[in-house]
């Protein structure tokens, strides 16, 4: 099982990292495109850079479109980011300082995170009653429902051999095949979450540049408007 596995994990890793240049390749393709015979693009500024900073840390853009959803995205993104930070004491073998003093927020954000997206969901389907919710983020959404739950279950009811998990996963990331910890909800959080990492949607890495190419946009816009 622990050879399936770690195969298994290398093939999606493979897979994610061939869809990361496909999207760099294809951005490069449509930026020759573009700039052929235009203008060449003005550099952004300081505030712009600093304000695209802020649209990215605090959904800026979604909180004045939409302040009801935005307090379910912001809680859900913060919480998968904690948990994924205290998830990184399974893969050092010597934890710092600050990955510790981080432990107990992101075992709070572990609770919080499944609970966070059943309210994206329900704000989505039910409050809002979007038409169109696409089956590949409902797919993301439910990888990351499954996660939420069988970690909650490993950390409070069933117990896996934690030494063991750490150990796989360290002989899994120096490409050494291992027996895998005899806990099938371990088995279950562990295929999930690589299926998640070869699904991820490889635009989500471009949202800088576009959020950054909207900002000045708007700048552009706003100095056109302020002369008139």
């Amino acid at each position: 099982m622990g050879t399936i596995l770690i195969i298994f994990a290398y093939l999606c890793y493979a897979i994610f990292l061939w869809r990361i240049v496909w999207r760099i390749v294809l951005l490069l393709k449509l930026s020759g495109h573009t700039e052929h015979g235009a203008l060449q693009p003005r550099k952004a500024s300081l505030l712009e850079i600093l304000k695209t900073g802020r649209d990215i840390i605090f959904f800026t853009r979604l909180l004045r479109s939409n302040p009801l959803l935005w307090i379910g995205e912001w809680v859900f993104h913060m919480s998968f980011i904690l948990v994924l930070v205290r998830h990184l004491r399974y893969v050092l073998d010597t934890a710092p300082h600050w990955l510790m003093n981080l432990q107990f927020a992101g075992m709070l954000a572990g609770y919080v995170l499944p609970v966070a997206l059943v309210y994206v969901v329900a704000i989505k389907l039910w409050v809002e009653k979007t038409r169109y919710f696409s089956s590949g983020n409902f797919f993301l959404l439910s990888l990351l429902f499954l996660l939420s739950v069988t970690g909650l279950i490993m950390k409070n009811f069933i117990h896996p051999d934690i030494i063991s998990i750490k150990n796989f996963i360290s002989n899994a990331l120096a490409f050494r095949f291992a027996t895998a910890p005899e806990s099938y909800l371990f088995v279950v959080h562990f295929i999930a979450a690589f299926v998640f990492l070869a699904y991820l949607p490889t635009h989500i890495f471009a949202a800088p540049f576009t959020l950054l190419e909207a900002r000045k946009r708007e700048e552009e816009h706003g100095g056109i408007m302020h002369e008139r």
